[in-house]
């Protein structure tokens, strides 16, 4: 499965490999319709969000979760 992300504003995230943010992580900044462009397709267990907004689909859109950041 494809999982993707679409960000809106001028902030940025940081996603992490594993939760209460550790491990391996990205900063984000823009949208992506593959996470595995940035080697991160189903890896993300925590992110925290710097000033944007957006959401994570689990599966490519519109499959599977969805996770919202503000």
């Amino acid at each position: 499965a494809r999982a993707t992300m679409t960000a809106a504003s001028s902030g940025y995230i940081v996603v992490f490999e594993h939760g209460t943010y550790a491990g391996t992580s990205r900063t984000i900044s823009q949208s992506y319709s593959y996470l595995g462009e940035i080697g991160f397709n189903d890896k993300i267990s925590s992110f925290k969000s710097y000033g944007a907004t957006g959401r994570f689909w689990e599966h490519a859109p519109p499959g599977g979760l969805i996770y919202f950041f503000y």
